[in-house]
């Protein structure tokens, strides 16, 4: 919602990134009938506002540089924005370990305290959950963006941050992050209604239950059953002050046994930032169709009770993106989810982790980056995030810009079965080998028959494959690898990349 009468799109301020190489959506207010007039580096747009009071004109492409200055006239108004760079614009989007920020990363006050970084910018949309048009909750001011300083560089997104780095190693351009995400939220928050209602199932289990919920729902109601969630959450953060101040060694796991999980989940109402396509509106839009290079993706912890959907849910949200950016093959780089010992009823996290092998596997311009090995087993927000990020980096590199062969880990293929032995093969290996552990002893490896009942299976290395004995079945038909919420992983390419979870089918 842009506020001012007269007025360019919140994500428009000094300091911004613009996509390099393609046509440039600049947009935003002013009353009807209203001549308006862009410029940028040399080249001049013109319209004029319409009915609505909007605004948008389309800039020529321009190559990576800068700095450069933007004026834009509204009427008789004039708005300058100055130190304007040209490079690559990628989204950050997701649930809390998109958001993580820097400063509680592992190693973060050293990275801090060197990144001054001129070439590295981030935007943070806004967190409002909810607006109607009187209301807005909270009422946030709109982002700016931000020039990577030791100052602000530790709100930035951990992942985001270590991913620019990277791929600016290897580009040398500028980088814009625009961080838009937000905790405990469900892939079905960010997408639209139009899609959430294409799929019978996901539109039975994320729409149809808000509904209901909603349908007799009154305000007073609404409020009396937040706060009382509210002291639910009050409480259970006063049982973990007090035991750690008991037990100031403790570890998480023994914090977990002693007080239990947060209370989760929120109650669902016309407010609540978790409703479905809810956060879609109140964030994804207001940047929408800002020009992007492509999406960073780090999400579905909150989906794994519903793991099921996951392939299908991912998949409308590529699907809505595209459409929203009129980009039929805009990339999407994600993470796999790491390991985590989750003990909520449904929480199946191998389930999700297929779901999205699968979505890298069947959607054209999809690249994942494995993280199994970079999760803690009793904390669902690992402070590890350096790794995460680089990886994300040499998937784009590998996948998005043509950089290198060797930034995508290794897939499940295809098997050969021969005498209760399974051999199997990966995609990704390029020129690499495989490498485990010394004693060449594989973990983590399990072998089933027709009743599905998995058993663990002796598995020895041979460079390129693995061999996976059987025997312990009489009839073996199903192999799988690393499949449980949490995992010890021992399965990496020479070049230090994880093999990704599978089971073959």
């Amino acid at each position: 919602m842009i506020k001012n009468k007269y007025a360019v799109a919140g994500i428009f301020t000094d300091n911004m990134v613009l996509q390099r190489d393609c046509d440039l959506p600049v947009w935003g207010e002013a009353p009807a009938g209203t001549a308006v007039q862009v410029e940028l580096a040399g080249h001049s747009c013109a319209t004029t506002a319409g009915d609505a009071n909007k605004w948008k004109v389309l800039l020529p492409p321009l190559p990576a540089g800068g700095p450069y200055r933007m004026r834009i006239r509204l009427g008789a108004n004039v708005i300058c924005l100055d130190n304007i760079l040209v490079g690559e614009v990628w989204l950050a989007g997701g649930q809390s370990n998109m958001e993580f920020p820097l400063k509680d990363s592992t190693g973060g006050a050293e990275e801090i305290s060197g990144a001054n970084y001129e070439w590295l910018r981030q935007y943070e949309v806004a967190q409002i959950e909810y607006e109607d048009g009187l209301q807005v909750v909270p009422d946030l001011p709109a982002g700016v963006w931000k020039v990577c300083t030791p100052e602000c560089a530790g709100s930035f997104s951990a992942v985001a941050y270590y991913f620019a780095k990277r791929v600016y190693a290897d580009l040398h351009i500028p980088i814009g992050i625009i961080s838009c995400n937000k905790g405990g939220t469900s892939a079905a928050c960010w997408m639209s209604e139009e899609y959430l209602t294409r799929d019978r199932t996901v539109r039975a289990c994320y729409l149809k239950p808000y509904y209901r919920v909603i349908a007799n729902l009154t305000e007073a109601e609404e409020a009396k059953r937040e706060q009382k969630y509210l002291r639910r959450r009050a409480l259970h953060d006063e049982k973990i002050r007090a035991f750690k101040e008991k037990h100031p060694k403790a570890g998480m796991e023994e914090l977990k046994q002693s007080v239990g999980h947060t209370p989760w989940p929120p109650p669902l109402s016309r407010k609540a930032y978790g409703r479905p396509a809810g956060l879609y509106h109140t964030m994804l839009e207001k940047v929408i169709p800002y020009a992007i290079k492509g999406v960073l993706w780090y999400q579905g912890e909150e989906d794994t009770r519903r793991s099921e959907l996951y392939r299908t849910l991912f998949t409308l949200l590529i699907a809505d993106w595209r459409e929203r950016w009129h980009n039929r093959e805009l990339p999407f780089v994600f993470v796999q989810l790491p390991a985590y010992h989750d003990t909520k009823p449904l929480a199946n996290w191998p389930a999700v982790r297929e779901a999205q092998l699968q979505v890298t596997q069947t959607i054209p311009s999809t690249f994942m980056a494995v993280t199994i090995d970079c999760g803690e087993k009793f904390d669902i927000h690992p402070p590890l995030k350096k790794p995460v990020g680089e990886r994300l980096a040499l998937a784009a590199l590998t996948g998005v810009y043509g950089v290198g062969k060797d930034g995508l880990s290794p897939v499940y293929s295809h098997h050969v079965l021969c005498d209760r032995r399974f051999v199997v093969y990966f995609d990704n290996l390029e020129g690499g080998i495989l490498v485990g552990p010394l004693d060449a002893c594989l973990q983590g490896f399990e072998v089933c028959g027709q009743d599905g009942i998995f058993f663990p299976a002796e598995a020895q290395l041979r460079s390129r494959t693995v061999v996976v004995d059987g025997k312990q079945v009489e009839k073996p038909v199903r192999v799988r690898y690393a499949w449980s919420n949490y995992t010890q992983v021992i399965l990496y390419t020479n070049y230090g990349l994880p093999v990704s979870p599978f089971q073959t089918r």
